[in-house]
C-alpha cells in the first residue's frame, strides 16, 4: 500500500511539473491556439483529478492500515507489560528471602535477613524469629538478657533500631511497615528470678512517624486478667524516647525512667526501662497491685 502511494505520487508530481511536456508529446501544441485551450484541460486536467483521488483514497488506505497496526502494537505491550510485571512479582517474591512464618516447621530460634516490601521504600532488617513457641511463626522485635546494651536512647535510634541478638529493638519504622497492612498479635515473655510470665493480646499495630508510632493495642488473651493491665495502659498512646517528649504526663517520662516507650502517665510497664534496678525506672511490669521487674524480656509478634 505504501509503494502504490509513493507510485501515484510520483505520477502526481510528474504532471504537475511537466505539464507542457505533456502537451508537446500528445500533439496538442500543433493544434491552433483556439483548440489548444479545449484539449489541454481535457487531457492534463483530467489526469490530474484521477491521480488526485487514486492518491487520496490510497493514502486514506494507509493510514486505515497504520492505525490498525498500531492498535495491535498497543494491545500487545499491554499484554507484555502485564507478563512482565506478573514475573517481576514472582522474582521479587522469591528474592525477599525466608520469613519467620516460613520457619515454623524448625523448632528452633533461627536469625535471617527479612524484607518488609513497602509502598515506598524497602526495609531490610536482620530478624531473629521463634519458629517453637506455640507453633512458630513470631518475629523478635525486643528482647533483654543483660544490661550490656544501652536502651536510653534517641528518637532516631528507636526508629532504625539497634542492638545485638541478645538485646536489641527492631526498629519503630519497620513495626509500622509490618503492621499497617496486616493484622499481627503479640505475646510478651518475661522472666524474674527463673519464673516465667507471659501475655498475650490480640492484635498488635504501630501507626507512622507522623503520630509519632503511636500503639494500637487488642483486647488481653488470657485467664488472668491482671497481667494484661501492664500494657493495656499504654494502648493508644505515642512513642517518647529521650529527645521526644510525646506522653500525656507533665514529665518528660522518657527521661524519668530512662528508656523509650508508649508512655502515658508515665507507665504501668516499661520494659525498656533500666535492666537489674528494682524501681521504676527500671525494666517493670504492673501487675493488678504487683510490680514485676524482670531481668529477663521478650516481645514478638506473628501475623493472623
Amino acid at each position: 500500500m505504501a509503494r502504490n502511494l509513493c507510485v501515484i505520487t510520483a505520477l502526481f508530481l510528474f504532471v504537475v511539473c511537466h505539464g507542457l511536456d505533456l502537451i508537446n508529446i500528445t500533439g496538442i501544441d500543433q493544434l491552433p491556439d483556439s483548440e489548444k485551450d479545449e484539449k489541454i484541460p481535457s487531457i492534463v486536467i483530467k489526469l490530474f483529478l484521477v491521480l488526485q483521488q487514486l492518491y487520496i483514497q490510497s493514502k486514506a488506505e494507509l493510514e486505515k492500515t497504520m492505525e490498525d497496526k498500531f492498535m495491535f502494537l498497543e494491545e500487545r505491550l499491554k499484554v507484555t507489560q502485564k507478563e512482565f510485571d506478573s514475573r517481576m512479582k514472582a522474582i521479587e517474591s522469591k528474592n525477599k528471602g525466608p520469613t519467620c512464618e516460613r520457619n515454623m516447621n524448625y523448632h528452633r530460634a533461627v536469625a535471617h535477613p527479612m524484607y518488609i516490601k513497602t509502598y515506598d521504600t524497602t526495609i531490610n532488617k536482620q530478624v531473629l524469629c521463634d519458629t517453637y513457641t506455640d507453633k512458630g511463626g513470631w518475629i523478635i522485635i525486643q528482647r533483654r538478657t543483660d544490661g550490656q546494651t544501652n536502651f536510653f536512647r534517641t528518637w532516631n535510634e528507636y526508629k532504625n533500631g539497634f542492638g545485638d541478638p541478645g538485646n536489641f529493638w527492631l526498629g519503630n519504622e519497620a513495626l509500622h511497615q509490618l503492621t499497617v497492612k496486616d493484622r499481627y498479635e503479640i505475646r510478651i515473655v518475661m522472666r524474674e528470678q527463673n519464673e516465667p510470665m507471659y501475655v498475650r493480646y490480640a492484635s498488635f499495630r504501630v501507626e507512622a512517624e507522623s503520630d509519632n508510632y503511636r500503639l494500637k493495642l487488642g483486647k488481653y488473651i488470657g485467664n488472668e486478667q491482671k497481667r494484661g493491665y501492664g500494657l493495656s495502659y499504654h494502648n493508644n498512646q505515642q512513642f517518647s524516647t529521650r529527645d521526644r517528649d510525646n506522653d500525656a504526663d507533665n514529665r518528660h517520662c522518657a527521661r524519668v525512667n530512662h528508656g523509650g516507650w508508649w508512655y502515658n502517665k508515665c507507665h504501668r510497664a516499661n520494659l525498656n526501662g533500666l535492666w537489674g534496678v528494682q524501681a521504676m525506672r527500671g525494666m517493670h511490669w504492673k501487675t493488678g497491685w504487683i510490680s514485676v521487674y524482670p531481668d529477663f524480656s521478650e516481645m514478638k509478634i506473628r501475623k493472623l
